[in-house]
């Protein structure tokens, strides 16, 4: 059990860490908007290139998920292949909804969505409520440009039409077997249409035995019906439609069977969200008719979506014990998308071993327990060896489990008691753990040893089969690494922390710590820099550039010329040059030399977009031909005495903003501003460094 005190003590730090985040979240957005209704900032924006440039990037990087509040939820994924006994564990755990129905385990061909469990108490109204929720039009049209899906249906002459919110597939023209299409119980034409809004399941329909098996898995075509399944405003939807359209189905239960293995409150069992997921690995169906292609890959999509997308926190990765795990196909896509560190991936990882009586009721594992080598078999060379393409895989936790319901309905002509037949089991598993156990090395080197024992008496137990004693790994699991995936997952993952920091940077490069419009400071500094230029500006320019920048332009050039871009990369090499040579010889302070350096950092940049050096295309030159050397040397001279002349005679975007006057209003917000991004990096980075995160 679970010390309760040491719950209590994680549950207030974990309100004070979610109030730390959702501080951070808060001032990063507020700043946002404060931002969009600013004066100064917005005729900033017009007078600097780089700054409208450098803040529409950010904007359009802000995820979704930043416009909501965090929450201490805790979303735990059951991952597997389809037929390794998904759905019959959670059968188990959830009595309630099995009973209702809606944990359909009688076939393995189930449909293509998620179910999402969450906590309800058992007297509320919510106990009951089931929503379903559609893709959208986009990730539906995904579905049938993948690469594949493509040339399947090419293949089978199936045509595809997109429309802005809908998709038309039409099959008349198909090439199907004949024995296939007398199968067929849907027209060849099918549109699928996102719903317009998430469909609540009428109480008259929420233990309506034909609705939810509709809903949830492919009847045989014997039982199929082509008739329409629900109605959303005007749009009616057959169950082969929401095969295509359907993302995930909310539903809630009581969690009684989870009261009965942990004493857990209400507030920690309302933090726990478990979501049943699609088998993945499956293959294609004819059931599934005309959109057999992609309902082909769309249960992995489903997986993938839910991973890419940020929204599991806890990875229970079931196998069939002596079965061979199929998650390498999820670590591919994962890498190939570059959304999720895989790293981050494994200590959020759980590997639920299915079935443990399969050791000695499956022939060919009863001889590898003789051999000793049976965890070498079943863990090592079939899923640890197998998840990833990279190697090796070392979960945060491995443990077994078995089904009640498989376990006592094994026999033939008769059943068999679960606690009698374990209780032969134990004594041989316990022998694993002994010091001349061959077992035993394997056990250590998977890190089992330390818990095997527990869990080899929650196996014995039938009232908890090992499945309590996976949640009971999961609740550790959160009590240990709790705050570091919050902080992973809200504030490094959404990029939050490296959001606020690169908003700050950008708005000190234009505002002073008070407030002010920093580009007076930046006026004075660029008048201090150039009053020597001011009595005769084209004579002191032409014999500064003689002098000092004339001679070291074609070292510039040559320096570039074997790069990409390398007419940009000269401009800017002389750019470079010219900055150094005007402090060497104005020797103004250093804050004041810092102050122009930044400021002509921006200019250049844009100076080379405006001038046209950015986009130009030259060959680079040859031994035997140094024209396009010449011509660029001939440019850059003239521009770098075009920029001196800009600079000492004030017609830079600095000359835009004398005539605005900035008011204290406009200064004490974008203060504030500036405070809040201070303290949300400030808090930011003392969490991480807190709890051991790399920013």
């Amino acid at each position: 059990m679970i010390n309760r005190n040491k719950r209590t003590d994680n549950a207030m730090l974990f309100h004070e860490l979610l109030r730390t985040l959702n501080a951070i979240r808060e001032r990063f957005m507020t700043s946002l908007e404060r931002l969009d209704e600013l004066p100064s900032f917005a005729l900033l924006q017009n007078t600097s290139d780089d700054l409208r440039e450098s803040y529409f990037n950010l904007k359009s990087e802000v995820p979704q998920k930043l416009s909501q509040a965090f929450e201490s939820r805790f979303v735990i994924a059951i991952v597997g292949s389809s037929g390794h006994g998904k759905t019959t564990i959670l059968n188990e755990i959830f009595p309630h909804l099995a009973k209702r129905g809606w944990l359909v385990t009688d076939v393995t061909d189930t449909t293509s969505q998620s179910l999402r469990i969450a906590y309800a108490p058992p007297a509320s109204d919510s106990i009951d409520k089931v929503e379903v929720h559609s893709w959208d039009i986009d990730r539906i049209k995904s579905l049938f440009s993948a690469d594949e899906v493509k040339l399947q249906n090419e293949k089978d002459q199936i045509q595809v039409l997109y429309h802005e919110d809908s998709i038309e597939v039409d099959g008349t023209n198909a090439l199907f077997q004949k024995k296939d299409l007398k199968q067929f119980k849907f027209p060849l034409k099918q549109t699928l249409t996102p719903f317009p809004h998430s469909y609540p399941v009428p109480a008259a329909r929420l233990n309506d035995a034909e609705f939810i098996r509709a809903l949830t898995i492919k009847e045989q075509s014997s039982k199929l019906k082509a008739d329409p399944v629900l109605r959303i405003d005007h749009t009616e939807y057959n169950s082969l439609q929401l095969r295509a359209v359907v993302k995930n189905i909310s539903l809630y239960d009581g969690f009684e069977t989870i009261k009965g293995w942990l004493r857990l409150s209400e507030e920690e069992l309302g933090n726990l969200v478990f979501v049943d997921t699609p088998g993945i690995a499956v293959s294609g169906s004819i059931k599934d008719e005309v959109l057999r292609h992609p309902l082909e890959i769309k249960s992995n999509q489903v997986v993938l979506d839910l991973l890419e997308n940020d929204e599991l926190d806890i990875l229970v990765h079931m196998v069939l014990c002596g079965g061979q795990s199929d998650f390498a196909i999820l670590w591919k896509a994962l890498e190939k998308s570059g959304k999720i560190s895989m790293d981050h991936l494994c200590e959020r990882l759980i590997v639920a071993v299915n079935g443990a009586n399969l050791y000695f009721e499956n022939d060919d594992l009863a001889r590898h327990v003789k051999e000793g080598d049976h965890f070498q078999v079943t863990l090592e060379e079939n899923i640890l060896q197998k998840m990833s393409p990279r190697g090796r895989v070392q979960p945060a936790c491995i443990c077994f489990l078995d089904s009640k319901r498989h376990v006592e309905g094994s026999g033939f002509f008769s059943s068999k008691n679960y606690e009698k037949v374990y209780a032969q089991y134990k004594t041989e598993m316990e022998k694993w753990m002994d010091e001349d156990s061959p077992a035993r090395r394997h056990l250590i080197h998977c890190r089992l040893l330390e818990t095997f024992a527990k869990n080899i008496e929650a196996l014995k137990d039938a009232s908890d089969r090992g499945q309590g004693f996976l949640i009971q790994q999961i609740v550790v699991l959160i009590e240990r690494n709790g705050p570091v995936l919050l902080i992973k997952k809200n504030l490094i993952r959404t990029t939050l922390l490296s959001l606020c920091d690169r908003l700050l940077q950008l708005l000190t490069r234009y505002y002073s710590d008070n407030g002010e419009v920093n580009c007076y400071a930046t006026q004075r500094a660029v008048q201090e820099v150039f009053q020597g230029f001011a009595e005769d500006p084209l004579e002191t320019i032409g014999n500064f550039c003689e002098d000092y920048i004339d001679g070291q332009i074609d070292a510039c050039i040559r320096r570039c010329e074997n790069q990409t871009n390398w007419i940009e990369r000269s401009f800017l090499s002389c750019c470079s040059l010219l900055t150094d040579e005007l402090l060497k010889t104005a020797k103004p302070p250093d804050d004041v030399a810092q102050i122009v350096r930044n400021y002509l950092d921006q200019q250049m940049a844009r100076w080379a977009r405006t001038w046209g050096y950015a986009a130009a295309r030259l060959s680079p030159p040859s031994a035997n031909n140094g024209r396009s050397r010449f011509l660029l040397h001939h440019s850059l001279q003239t521009h770098m005495r075009e920029i001196l002349y800009q600079l000492a005679t004030s017609q830079t975007s600095l000359s835009d903003m004398q005539s605005f006057q900035q008011t204290e209003e406009d200064r004490e917000i974008m203060q504030t501003i500036l405070t809040d991004l201070k303290e949300a990096v400030r808090d930011g980075e003392s969490l991480c460094t807190q709890y051991g995160v790399a920013p």
